[in-house]
């Protein structure tokens, strides 16, 4: 299975590594054979994503909303809960909002261990990280 996840610790590469030989496969996947043995493959859409030339980054960056400031007049959009479990529009208008103002309020949120974690399911995977799936901050102060 292909996850994309990086298993190579840059660490662990040589200072001045370099390809012995780069191809472009049947599926448009530009494979590098690198000195070391390692092969790397790197799918189009992928390396379109992260081209960084100034064309390309000019076509990213025209598909994106204006950053918006925040003032002291901001209202922040409100969305309930059960709206997002249930109604994909409602779940797209949230993810919007987030988008776009960076910060919303959802009403209605259980009390209820794992409710914070049934709705970022909602939205996609949760990686898990040193601390766990769900990580909760708690001040000592």
């Amino acid at each position: 299975t292909v996850t994309r996840e990086q298993v190579l610790e840059i660490v662990d590469v040589a200072e001045h590594l370099m390809p012995e030989n780069a191809t472009v496969d049947a599926e448009g996947c530009l494979c590098v054979d690198w000195q070391d043995g390692h092969l790397s493959r790197f799918d189009p859409g992928w390396l379109r994503a992260h081209a960084y030339d100034d064309e390309s980054r000019a076509e990213r960056q025209a598909g994106k909303p204006k950053a918006r400031l925040w003032h002291s007049d901001l209202q922040l959009p409100v969305f309930e809960y059960q709206a997002l479990m249930e109604n994909n529009d409602a779940l797209l208008q949230w993810l919007l909002a987030v988008r776009d103002i960076g910060l919303t309020q959802v009403r209605g949120v259980p009390t209820e261990p794992g409710s914070l974690k049934l709705i970022a399911q909602r939205i996609s995977f949760i990686r898990e990280s040193n601390f766990g799936v769900l990580f909760n901050v708690q001040s000592k102060a």
